[in-house]
Order: C-alpha cells, then sequence, then structure tokens
C-alpha cells in the first residue's frame, strides 16, 4: 500500500457508538456498549479534535480522494502507518 501526496496509508482502531434499532426489552438497551472499529485509509489530516481518512485515492494529474471519514480524536485508540511491502 502507498502514500499519495503526504497522505499516509494507516490503519486506525477505535471506537463508535451503537445503537438498538426498534421497541425492545430494557435489558437489550442497558447491555449495549461501543462497537470497536477498525479502518483503512489515507490520513488526511490529524489534529486536536479529529482524524481525516479517505478510503480512496486516485492519481489522474493531481491526487483526489473519495469516500473520507472523520473520527472524534476521543474515539481513536491507535493509528498505525502502514508500509509497503514486496
Amino acid at each position: 500500500m502507498s502514500s499519495h501526496r503526504r497522505a499516509p496509508a494507516v490503519f486506525v482502531t477505535w471506537h463508535d457508538s451503537a445503537h438498538a434499532p426498534g421497541w425492545d426489552p430494557r435489558d437489550l438497551h442497558e447491555g449495549l456498549t461501543p462497537a470497536l472499529v477498525h479502518s483503512v485509509g489515507f490520513l488526511l489530516r490529524r489534529d486536536k479534535k479529529s482524524l481525516v481518512l479517505a478510503m480512496s485515492a486516485q492519481q489522474a494529474g493531481s491526487t483526489r480522494f473519495a469516500n473520507s471519514l472523520v473520527i472524534p480524536r476521543a474515539c481513536v485508540s491507535s493509528v498505525r502507518r502502514l508500509r509497503a511491502t514486496s
């Protein structure tokens, strides 16, 4: 996996909110916990409040990105840079 114009490929482990759709007994709702999520993408921004990942990159004259995800920093457990292997 490669980097595109200073947008390194990363593997992010983070916690997302969870919900129970519909009308269920109380114990089903009380048992909810945050979901552990693993996301892979190109790191476009990393600041005190959030990370911005793009899931796709295209090199056509200038680099373009698509399918971005913003993850609040408070939800992030780890960020690991991915390196190309041969």
